[in-house]
């Protein structure tokens, strides 16, 4: 039985409890990813992946009666999969997705909150691999960490490992994550259970290198999310730190109070210094976006 240690998990993977959660986690997402993984279907539309897989197929059937655009014409046909192809292109000629001459006569490609074109870890996908295989990995690999972050955050909680595995599947399985598997709003939430995971850690000790990990995952956030989703998403950050320091965390009211602060400023300030040419795009965009006949700004960009 394969057994595994570490000095900064020391108890969150004692055995190979972790790795049977994990391989369990690799089943049901090859399952459901089959048709993209083996037989090179494209991801398109969150009803054509759960029709993949042989469940509600009735419900789509009745749904195209009202509606024949109800599985092929979506934001993702229509939006999502030129916008990586366009991502690609750009950078196999080398050069780095910061305009977009398609939308709008142009805009910056970065500045725009509906792509992945300022996403690290999407950019390198997409440098090596085309761009099918490069959604593929992507979106099965986000779900796979959002998952495995879920686990660890509920073993960090002291539940049985049982119940961690069975929170982990059911997140990595959520509406947020699922309906807008293709999306950069569900980026928000993969990195999500890490922040309050750096949290837990880090108020038991490490404090410094959880912090970074912290702001790591808020700049992630940022930077391959979606602005509404990571307002959401730092709600529920603090609503979270507020419960744990108030009816958890031991100390004076003192303490609590500067516990919040480090870990509401720290990770904010590492998240703003690596994001920070991302978010300058995006108030350049806001600030010269059309007015209206109303006299309104369009603030689409930072709203969205």
């Amino acid at each position: 039985m394969l057994k595994f240690k570490s000095k900064y998990f020391p108890r969150l993977l004692p055995s190979s409890q972790s790795a049977w959660y994990l391989l369990f986690a690799l089943c049901i997402l090859t399952f459901i990813f089959r048709g993209a993984i083996f037989y090179g279907h494209t991801l398109g539309s969150i009803s054509s992946l759960i029709k993949s897989t042989g469940f509600y197929s009735e419900l789509y059937t009745e749904a195209q009666k009202f509606d024949s655009n109800f599985i092929t014409a979506s934001d993702n046909e229509r939006v999502w999969i030129p916008t990586q192809h366009l991502i690609h292109r750009q950078l196999s000629q080398g050069n780095l997705p910061f305009w977009n001459p398609y939308a709008t006569n142009g805009m910056p490609f970065i500045a725009e909150e509906q792509t992945q074109a300022s996403n690290p870890a999407y950019l390198l996908l997409s440098y090596l691999f085309l761009p099918h295989d490069a959604v593929v990995i992507h979106v099965f690999v986000s779900f796979l960490l959002a998952g495995f972050w879920m686990f660890l955050l509920s073993r960090e909680l002291n539940h049985k490992w049982q119940a961690a595995a069975f929170s982990g599947i059911a997140y990595m399985l959520s509406g947020p994550l699922v309906v807008w598997y293709m999306r950069p709003n569900s980026q928000t939430y993969v990195y999500l259970p890490l922040l309050f995971l750096a949290f837990e850690r880090g108020s038991k000790g490490r404090k410094g290198l959880w912090g970074v990990i912290a702001g790591i995952a808020l700049a992630m956030m940022l930077l391959s999310g979606h602005t509404q989703m990571v307002v959401l998403a730092l709600l529920c950050y603090e609503l979270f730190l507020f419960h744990r320091l108030l009816f958890v965390c031991s100390g004076t009211f003192r303490v609590r109070v500067t516990q919040w602060l480090y870990w509401s400023l720290v990770p904010g300030v590492i998240a703003l210094g690596l994001s920070a040419y991302k978010i300058i795009a995006l108030i350049e965009l806001s600030l010269n976006a059309p007015v209206f006949e109303t006299g309104r700004t369009d603030l689409l960009p930072l709203t969205w």
